[in-house]
């Protein structure tokens, strides 16, 4: 129960059941605190103003009187579909309403959707283990929905940062969806500036960027806060986790568990708990994911530790992915830019180039060679230089050619040429050297 009030909101048409049921409550605050909010009809029903972490937790139980007009109830259960419900009813119902809404009330107890009570036999030890069950039961089933919601939420994280170009753009939908799942107050990622200079000096101070916030309606943002925005984590009060998020550990903790300033600089940020996990890229501690809750005391359970690790896997996956695909980019980016310079040097060249495969088959043709033999790159690439000019064997160039093919640089004596196709004629002197 948390420590905190169970708010029962009787509904009830009938003056003297609202003295019935806080009889039956205990006056004493005992291990659970009662909270008792009585309506005539729902425009009676209160708003809420408990901080609680969702609306549904306004209320904690419904206890409706049978003879309450039944859309009334209906209506009140349409706006907070995950409170329990009582029925509280009579065995001798002598009204019509009551005896019409009693059938109704029946078929709901027989599909186990409420709970029923008789008011002849109601005892305060009866009530109140009625309503504590009917919370924990409510309580568990909103445990399983999370933990669900949990779920989907970090299979949409990997969806949209797998899907992404750079994990920048989607991580303020991606908290979104962590910290509606999570039902927390803020959810924050810290990066961290100098890294590698403060592991390489540990005396030296760690700062800590915020650079992404996601604060639930309602909670104020952290981002407000300059105090916040760099963070002097090995200076501040989270120095002696530093330790442990070094090591891959997620560590929760309490405000009130800190000594008094740090406690007190962690109210005025209103933070009650908070969990931490480091984020891993490339081995390399990169940053922190926090969740905190500002509205009242949390424990994070084992499920939930190990899907905030998850999370922060993720994310960290992520960054690496990003930071890999940077890297990849400006390679490919140096590499049209050399092949680029390389394709205007040889156009520009004023002597002739050509590179030959394997088989001697033309790859490269450049202007020159096409002014100098009347010839165009089209002509001559992909054909054997054997073909194109069968007059390169009386010369003994072919012989050059295959010994340069064998990894030997060699050189031509000035030789004459005719290019049938043209007429094109002149001396040239050739040099061949082997591509490695």
């Amino acid at each position: 129960m948390n420590g905190e009030p169970i708010t029962v909101l009787l509904a009830t048409s009938a003056p003297d059941v609202g003295a019935l049921i806080r009889a039956c409550l205990p006056d004493e605050p005992g291990e659970i605190k009662w909270q008792l909010e009585v309506v005539r009809d729902v425009a009676a029903a209160p708003a809420h103003s408990k901080p609680r972490r969702s609306d549904d937790d306004a209320v904690d139980v419904y206890l409706f009187d049978c003879d309450f007009n039944e859309s009334d109830r209906r209506a009140l259960r349409q706006e907070r579909p995950r409170v329990p419900v009582l029925l509280l009813g009579r065995k001798s119902a002598h009204e019509p309403q009551g005896v019409e809404n009693s059938l109704n009330d029946l078929h709901e107890v027989r599909l186990g959707a409420v709970d029923f009570l008789w008011r002849e036999e109601l005892t305060p030890a009866y009530l109140q283990r009625a309503v504590t069950c009917a919370v924990e039961r409510a309580q568990n089933a909103r445990v399983l929905q999370r933990r669900e919601a949990i779920r989907r939420a970090m299979s949409f994280a990997a969806r949209r940062f797998l899907a992404g170009p750079n994990w920048r753009h989607d991580i303020d939908a991606v908290l979104d969806e962590w910290g509606r799942a999570a039902e927390v107050s803020r959810v924050y990622v810290f990066e961290h500036a100098n890294y590698a200079a403060w592991q390489n000096d540990p005396q030296s101070t760690l700062i800590s960027l915020l650079r992404y916030e996601w604060a639930a309606p309602g909670i104020a943002s952290h981002f407000g806060v300059p105090a916040l925005r760099e963070v002097a984590t090995s200076d501040s009060a989270f120095a002696s986790l530093l330790p442990l998020l070094q090591r891959g550990e997620a560590v929760q903790c309490h405000t009130r568990e800190f000594p008094e300033s740090e406690r007190h600089m962690l109210e005025e940020w209103g933070v009650r708990s908070f969990c931490l996990v480091p984020v891993f890229a490339g081995g390399t501690w990169w940053g922190t994911l926090g969740f905190n809750e500002a509205r009242t005391e949390r424990v994070w359970d084992e499920f939930e530790l190990e899907s905030l690790r998850m999370a922060a896997d993720i994310l960290g996956a992520a960054i690496e992915h990003s930071r890999l695909d940077g890297e990849r980019a400006r390679a490919e980016f140096a590499l049209r830019e050399v092949t680029r310079l390389n394709d205007e040097v040889i156009s520009s060249a004023g002597e002739g180039i050509v590179v030959y495969d394997c088989q001697l088959r033309y790859v490269l043709w450049n202007p020159f060679m096409e002014k100098l033999t009347g010839l165009s790159s089209d002509d001559v690439l992909g054909h054997c230089a054997l073909e194109v000019f069968p007059h390169l064997c009386e010369q003994d160039i072919d012989s050059l050619l295959q010994r340069a093919l064998k990894g030997q640089r060699t050189r031509s004596r000035d030789v004459h040429f005719v290019v049938p196709q043209t007429g094109f004629l002149g001396w040239v002197q050739s040099t061949f050297e082997p591509l490695r």
